[in-house]
């Protein structure tokens, strides 16, 4: 395992590639901000970003338009674990904070193995992710506290099974479940500091809000409780983003 900069870790790869031409797929693309970043450096690419969820497709294709990167990327709203393509036909397949949150959770696997069906021989699934791990300070157990009890609160309101927060091992015993071969795990540095007021200001509501949402008056109380708590320890000592994983794997033959 290699603690760094997961963004200069990523962009590294993207510069190994070089000059060639290639296709890749960014899967959960949401409003494509992630292809934009993509697309400064693999010029020769054509990039395909696929979300389920519709809206965020339109407003993606609005962000391309304006950025005027409509004619090197397109956008298909289509379900992660059915793949719309053939089989072999991209170089990179990009999941990008996608399996914490991905449901049914036991259709995850089937999204990997979608992943390896399309990938060319020796194409890279890169993971990016949040995780569980111990953390370093108070601030920083607070952000993965927030996280279990929003996902919880996800699943009460609305019925889901998320994967949520997973340790590396499980992420690597997946990959290698679906037939792709490990070759590299990085770890981000710790994240961004907020204090209490700031983290009220740009963080608290979608916790919240979700926690709202559960019907069942006991099972809210109880996540309010543990929310309150949370808000308490942030008082005390902030909040810090929790440290994210970058994951990649090769499709080698059968």
């Amino acid at each position: 395992m290699v603690f760094m900069s997961l963004r200069e870790a990523f962009f590294s790869t993207l510069i190994r590639l070089g000059n060639r031409q290639g296709l890749l797929l960014d899967v959960g693309c949401g409003e494509a901000r992630f292809l934009l970043d993509v697309s400064k450096f693999l010029e020769n690419f054509l990039l395909i970003g696929l979300d389920v969820d519709l809206l965020s497709i339109q407003r993606a294709w609005r962000r391309l338009r304006l950025m005027k990167m409509a004619t090197k990327a397109c956008l298909i709203s289509s379900s992660a674990h059915s793949l719309p393509f053939r089989d072999e036909v991209f170089d990179l397949v990009t999941a990008v904070m996608l399996f914490h949150e991905f449901r049914p959770a036991a259709k995850l696997i089937d999204f990997v193995v979608e992943a390896r069906r399309v990938l060319k021989d020796d194409g890279l699934l890169v993971v990016i992710d949040k995780f569980k791990y111990t953390p370093h300070d108070s601030a920083e157990a607070s952000s993965l506290r927030l996280e279990e009890i929003y996902h919880e609160a996800l699943s009460l309101a609305h019925n889901l099974d998320i994967w949520g927060l997973h340790e590396v091992e499980d992420y690597t015993r997946l990959l290698a479940k679906a037939g792709m071969k490990v070759i590299s795990v990085v770890i981000s540095g710790p994240g961004e500091y907020l204090d209490y007021e700031e983290f009220i200001r740009r963080i608290r509501g979608s916790v919240r809000d979700t926690i709202q949402k559960v019907k069942d008056p006991r099972q809210r109380a109880l996540l309010f409780r543990r929310y309150t708590e949370a808000l308490n320890n942030i008082r005390i000592h902030g909040y810090r983003r929790s440290r994210v994983l970058m994951i990649q794997a090769k499709k080698t033959s059968s």
